[in-house]
């Protein structure tokens, strides 16, 4: 039974989707059963008991938890997990001057601390702002640190990736699959001409 096991526990019941005796008694099972055979943690557990969908379980992991423990990033009022990678974590977020929709990306201290990565995150993220608005590409609000860990602002990414056209459509015609080569290969190009490093193309 570890720490993060009580933590999602706290924010099941903090968002008040199962109830308080439910939630009791599986975290005794899971203290009955820590370090046995088929140690499940308690959100496969609850998963195994159709108590919650995978996709739930999976939402409150990448929940930040309470208000007070969430990223203090300026101008922002950060709301919620909504993407885990190798990079940090996505947050679905407000801009606190305009009330406007923002994602702010929160780059860990782990990674952030390669001096290397540092320069050249922020580096890019004031060259990404300086293109402003641009077709296919994620708008850049701001970039910064915040302490040992990095952000970056971002406009929300709304639009549909290639990825989203081909679940739709199963197979793109020659046209569309030219258009977006060449889409592809116009920003690769820019961001080339400015030094910047890019991520996914999608």
């Amino acid at each position: 039974m570890t720490g993060e096991e009580f933590l999602f526990a706290r924010r099941i019941l903090r968002r008040k989707w199962l109830p308080r005796d439910v939630v009791d008694r599986c975290l005794s099972e899971r203290r009955s059963k820590a370090g046995r055979e088929r140690d499940v943690p308690l959100w496969d557990l609850l998963v195994e008991r159709k108590l919650l969908t995978p996709a739930q379980a999976r939402q409150i992991q990448l929940d930040t938890g309470d208000a007070e423990a969430r990223p203090a990033v300026p101008g922002i009022e950060v709301l919620e997990a909504i993407e885990q990678d190798a990079l940090g974590a996505r947050h679905r977020s407000r801009r606190l001057k305009d009330n406007r929709p923002v994602e702010v990306r929160i780059v860990p201290p782990p990674l952030a601390a390669n001096a290397a990565y540092r320069r050249r995150f922020l580096a890019d993220g004031a060259a990404l702002a300086a293109l402003g608005a641009r077709p296919g590409l994620v708008r850049v609000l701001g970039t910064g640190e915040l302490g040992e860990a990095l952000y970056r602002i971002s406009e929300p990414a709304d639009g549909q990736t290639a990825a989203d056209l081909l679940l739709e459509a199963d197979m793109l015609d020659e046209g569309t699959c030219l258009t977006l080569a060449a889409q592809a290969a116009e920003l690769l190009a820019l961001l080339q001409a400015k030094r910047i490093s890019h991520g996914g193309i999608e």
